[in-house]
């Protein structure tokens, strides 16, 4: 990938980036429990995943992170009989990865691993609201904006720059899916794309 298609990648990220950060998000169901930006802007660069540089610490996920804060906060406005109502779901449908994988079917284990996944992302949004998902995307493109940097100053026999390009890419085009996501009113998804582009980015120290 030549410089200049490089420029040009993370230009576009971060268009698509300003424009999802300066939309309106919707009200949340639950705003007992809702989360500020300055909250969801401290979980991002707090998260056990990554530093305040994006460099990785105990990678566990970043939808996982944010699915313990949401049941926290679920369990300080509401008490623990949602949050357990909660946890149980998400237990029968971690049973269900689990069955699948154990059976060695591909198929059926990727559509329980996605349906556990989603219901993270449900329970997040639901509870922080959905301006989680604004936030996602921003720290994303902000943390793409900073790797295209770095990229476009590394040394050409530096051999970690063909993975960090194409973990580039990839993350761009997840937050560009994140950004049409929530325009089209789908904050879930959005969330589910820009969180898997932030855990891209946060394999690269």
């Amino acid at each position: 990938m030549s410089a200049t298609a490089l420029r040009a990648l993370v230009s576009a990220a971060l268009l698509f980036g300003a424009v999802a950060c300066s939309e309106s998000p919707s009200t949340p169901e639950d705003e007992a429990s809702s989360a500020t930006d300055v909250e969801l802007d401290a979980a991002f660069t707090e998260s056990p995943i990554v530093d305040r540089d994006g460099r990785p610490r105990d990678h566990r996920g970043t939808l996982d992170y944010l699915a313990r804060l949401a049941l926290r906060k679920l369990a300080e406005a509401r008490g623990p009989e949602p949050v357990e109502r909660i946890r149980q779901r998400l237990g029968g449908l971690a049973d269900d990865v689990k069955a699948a994988h154990e059976s060695g079917d591909r198929a059926a284990f990727e559509s329980a691993l996605r349906a556990l996944r989603t219901a993270k992302a449900q329970a997040v949004v639901r509870v922080l609201g959905p301006q989680v998902s604004r936030r996602a995307i921003h720290h994303a493109v902000e943390r793409i904006r900073r790797l295209g940097e770095r990229l476009e100053t590394a040394a050409p026999t530096d051999h970690d720059l063909t993975r960090a390009r194409r973990i580039l890419g990839a993350a761009s085009a997840l937050a560009r899916r994140a950004r049409q996501a929530l325009a089209d009113g789908n904050p879930v998804e959005a969330l589910l794309l820009a969180t898997r582009a932030l855990d891209l980015l946060a394999a690269i120290h």
